[in-house]
């Protein structure tokens, strides 16, 4: 019961009072808001429900921009709710990535089925894309010393002596990064301590 509306009876020409008014939606889901009430007046085009269909529902993943090269459109992906071993698959969508700039990230959209309604509006989930990589020279971030106009990878020379090698780098994936010139597959490099190597051989260059 919504309200009391006054109606006409084409007729008879009475007008009469419907206390009871029958509202059916036209699709069937799940109620996410509710606007209506007891006793609410309102006007032409309120929305009273918004229903949606959980069978099927949008991902929207944050996505650097680095990392957008090796999300292919129709490639599928792996989804894991916080707490839970299981696992759904996904789908990338075709539809371009929306740039967001309150995190400086891409929102990638995905596509997967819910049969089960184990994902609900508003819930977080971890993504994971799975990257097939050509064989590359790779070595660890902190064996990196990027100093924004150079990056640095100090090669093991023997004895205690490091050669300081100006490198090239291509992509990043979690600790990893590829080196695309300046080193040589079997070469012995520095991976910790990289900053007291640069700062030392700095205060040697000095005089």
């Amino acid at each position: 019961k919504l309200s009391d509306i006054e109606a006409q009876a084409p007729e008879s020409g009475r007008r009469e009072l419907v206390h009871d008014i029958r509202l059916e939606s036209p699709v069937d889901g799940v109620v996410l808001k509710r606007s209506v009430s007891p006793g609410l007046r309102f006007d032409r085009g309120f929305e009273f429900y918004r229903i949606a269909d959980l069978n099927r529902v949008w991902i929207l993943a944050d996505v650097y921009r680095h990392q957008l090269p090796f999300i292919r459109r129709g490639a599928s992906a792996r989804i894991t709710t916080a707490g839970e071993g299981r696992a759904m698959s996904a789908t990338v969508s075709q539809s371009e990535p929306i740039f967001d700039e309150a995190t400086l990230t891409l929102k990638v959209r995905l596509e997967a089925a819910n049969p089960q309604r184990a994902l609900k509006p508003g819930m977080f989930v971890d993504v994971e894309f799975p990257v097939d990589l050509p064989a590359t020279l790779v070595v660890p971030a902190d064996a990196i010393v990027d100093s924004g106009l150079r990056k640095t990878v100090f090669v093991d020379r023997g004895n205690g002596h490091f050669e300081p090698r100006l490198v090239e780098t291509g992509w990043r994936s979690g600790d990893d990064v590829e080196v695309t010139k300046g080193l040589e597959p079997g070469e012995s490099i520095v991976v910790s301590g990289t900053f007291f190597v640069d700062s030392e051989s700095r205060m040697r260059a000095t005089p």
